[in-house]
């Protein structure tokens, strides 16, 4: 379980931030088909 210590205000807040990227596609998720990074690695979520 994760100790959640954030008001509702900052609970809001990231909520809102993260549909805003999700949004705007700064953000995306490829779990079936991950993203090869510069270093090799490959990772299920890219972030412009």
């Amino acid at each position: 379980m994760v100790n959640d210590d954030r008001s509702p205000e900052q609970k809001a807040a990231g909520a809102e931030t993260a549909k805003m990227l999700l949004d705007i596609k700064a953000v995306n998720f490829r779990p079936k088909e991950p993203y090869i990074l510069t270093a090799g690695w490959a990772s299920p979520v890219y972030i412009d």
